[in-house]
């Protein structure tokens, strides 16, 4: 399984934090994106969603 990690910002890229994500939509993908940003800024959650996908993911296999 691969892990993951902070890839290191450049001078081009805004931070997830601040990414701005429209409210005033009837999009569910709007509601989702503001979900991943909070997950992807809060560390504990972070780990504990990244450890939940493992687990499900790495089920009955090997880690290579």
């Amino acid at each position: 399984m691969r892990n993951s990690f902070d890839p290191p910002l450049t001078l081009v890229c805004t931070p997830i934090a601040e990414v701005r994500i429209p409210t005033k939509t009837r999009s569910h993908l709007a509601a989702l994106t503001a979900a991943l940003q909070h997950v992807y800024v809060n560390p504990p959650w972070d780990t504990q969603v990244f450890g939940l996908l493992s687990a499900h993911l790495m089920n009955g296999k090997q880690p290579t």
